[in-house]
């Protein structure tokens, strides 16, 4: 018998036992190759407990045949004993329960006669309909065959999920610190036992990581203390150091790959601080000077927003000032003698009308500065038109001549997005969103004017398109949600989402099928789950809350304390217990967050490792930036 051996159990009265031991050797070929180990009672050794040896071994076949003629019905034993405990395991999906029509009889009264029989047909082997018996029990054996090798194949494919969990943890385990803490390998055996792996089981994992990990945790962090001597130097990586860098990174042995994760990590801090300095420089730089109270409060929202200090904002400020005073000399204009009328323009006084009108059109260009009439500067402008003695089509013209620069800006911007759509470009990609930036830029839109006029746009887009990097088709994923089918949703989330990572239905999520799936789909998946449910679910409304419990975006595990305050806040675990897909809820009266589950809560939040494989699962998920 091998290890992966289907063990099959031979019920049958000893008056069939020629017939019985004739099935055993067309059986011979899948016993010797390991296929299936039978067993019957004939098997007892002297001095054993013959009734103790067939239950135990009833109890623990997964293959169970019940050899049926008048004999083995009428037998008492059988009757009581046998074939009661083998349809209760049945009925349980703890074996598989064969009924072998041997002899004709009356059987399709008893409790197996719902079982599908062999041979086929439930033809009995003793008939006239077979030419020898050969033929019949070639039959019977090439059906046991075919249920012996799904079995093993069910086996093996839930052998293989459990390794892939434990191979997650441990990969984890060991990344954190090398070598393992007391309490990491305290966990791991427990994970160990409940997923019932032997040592021999789990040793190719131990052996593979610690040759991957434990060495080449000490090279990365060599590296990246190099990283950071750099960063501390200049600030960025300069010519100078992407040499000395490159050399240290073909000396540790690291893929380009594997250098850049770790010099892109270290250089966030930096970059996050410059990317804030150069947003308020753009937003300063947009203000009317001088800053009168309420810019200036605007503007310690977005320093407080963007976390900048006082000297970051005083340094910025500073050489603002400096170089708008030097622009300032730069073109003031030489003083001029004996020209007043060029200076007012004209020797002849302004007529009343003419000077009303502008008067409200310069009170019209102060309240556009920031491009748009609030309701109060609206009140205001009607004010001012009652009292100059405007009529409402003087002042709409003189509101529309004054907004017409920025109504063809748009216009402009628009087109523009429309044909880059029309010409195939979406997704946008990151030139295409640099060009369009540039476009805003010298049309002078603001932020808010170019999310107005893109946010129809794209979304209309999207919803014509619903972009995937690996070609899947997500409108029934669409239709369902727009049609509140939460439940189906759910189920078609996981399915494509399996497909996206190459894998099948029934399969589990390895750690680097999440770490790296694909972000265009992601954000597909995502974008359709927050607009029909009115931003109650999705990926990204479960990251906020995620991060909201404490957790780090860091891809590993955040702790039990915080991924049950998260599985609490979701609704994912109720009175303290992690609730499966039957008691999910599938509408918007469940909490926050609540969907999609993918069925991976389901599949992994079951036990103390289930837990632990479920929160990295979801970590995986969570680190990406694009979500």
């Amino acid at each position: 018998m091998t290890s992966d051996s289907v063990t099959v159990f031979f019920s049958y009265s000893h008056k069939d036992e020629a017939l019985r031991d004739e099935l055993a050797n067309h059986l011979s070929s899948l016993r010797n190759n390991g296929v299936i180990d039978a067993w019957h009672d004939r098997q007892i050794l002297p001095g054993d407990e013959w009734d103790g040896a067939i239950k135990d071994s009833l109890n623990t076949a997964q293959i169970i045949l019940l050899f049926i003629s008048s004999d083995f019905i009428s037998s008492r034993y059988c009757k009581d004993i046998e074939i009661k405990r083998a349809m209760n395991r049945h009925d349980a999906k703890d074996a598989v329960v064969i009924p072998v029509i041997l002899r004709q009889c009356i059987w399709t009264d008893e409790p197996f006669s719902k079982l599908q029989a062999l041979p086929k047909n439930g033809t009995p082997v003793i008939s006239q309909t077979w030419h020898t018996p050969d033929e019949a029990f070639t039959d019977i054996a090439n059906g046991i065959k075919k249920v012996a090798n799904d079995i093993r194949q069910k086996i093996k494919t839930a052998k293989q999920a459990q390794l892939d969990q434990y191979e997650a943890v441990y990969t984890e385990a060991i990344k954190q610190a090398y070598p393992l803490s007391d309490n990491a390998q305290t966990r791991l055996k427990r994970l160990q036992d409940v997923l019932k792996l032997s040592d021999t089981d789990i040793a190719p994992i131990v052996t593979r990581l610690t040759a991957k990990y434990g060495e080449g945790k000490r090279k990365l962090e060599q590296y990246r203390s190099e990283v950071r001597e750099c960063i501390e130097d200049e600030g960025e990586i300069s010519g100078f150091s992407r040499s000395l860098l490159d050399t240290f990174r073909i000396q540790f042995g690291l893929t380009p790959e594997e250098a850049k994760a770790v010099e892109e990590e270290e250089l966030h801090p930096y970059t996050a601080k410059q990317d804030a300095i150069a947003q308020y420089q753009k937003v300063r730089a947009q203000a009317k000077i001088p800053i009168d109270e309420k810019t200036r409060r605007r503007l310690n929202r977005l320093q407080r927003t963007l976390k900048l200090s006082d000297e970051d904002v005083q340094e910025i400020e500073s050489a603002d000032n400096s170089a708008e005073e030097s622009q300032h000399v730069e073109s003031e204009p030489l003083p001029t003698i004996g020209k007043a009328s060029e200076a007012t323009g004209s020797d002849e006084p302004k007529s009343p009308l003419n000077t009303h009108i502008a008067r409200y059109r310069e009170r019209v260009k102060e309240y556009l500065a920031d491009r748009k009439l609030s309701p109060f500067e609206e009140i205001r402008l009607a004010q001012l038109r009652q009292e100059l003695g405007l009529s409402e089509a003087e002042a709409s013209a003189i509101l529309v001549e004054e907004q017409a620069p920025f109504e063809q800006a748009k216009a402009i911007y628009r087109d523009a997005l429309n044909r880059l759509i029309e010409a195939g470009h979406y997704p946008l990609g990151a030139e295409t969103q640099q060009e369009l930036r540039q476009l805003a830029q010298e049309l002078q839109l603001t932020d808010s004017e170019r999310e107005e006029i893109e946010q129809p746009i794209l979304d209309a887009a999207f919803e014509d398109k619903l972009p995937s990097e690996k070609g899947i088709d997500y409108r029934r994923l669409r239709d369902l949600l727009k049609a509140q089918n939460f439940k189906d949703a759910d189920q078609e989330t996981y399915l494509r989402m399996l497909e996206a990572v190459g894998r099948e239905d029934g399969n589990y999520f390895r750690p680097d099928d999440l770490r790296n799936f694909p972000c265009t789909d992601l954000k597909t998946i995502d974008r359709l789950w927050v607009k029909y449910s009115d931003g109650k679910f999705g990926f990204s409304v479960q990251k906020e809350i995620y991060v909201q419990c404490g957790a780090k975006l860091n891809g590993k595990y955040p702790g039990d304390k915080i991924f049950e305050e998260f599985c609490d806040r979701t609704g994912w675990r109720v009175n303290q217990q992690y609730i499966g897909l039957d008691r999910k809820t599938f509408s918007t009266s469940a909490p926050c967050g609540h969907l999609p589950s993918m069925q991976m809560s389901v599949a992994v939040c079951v036990g103390f490792g289930g837990v632990l494989v479920g929160g990295l699962v979801w970590g995986f998920l969570f680190s990406h930036r694009d979500l």
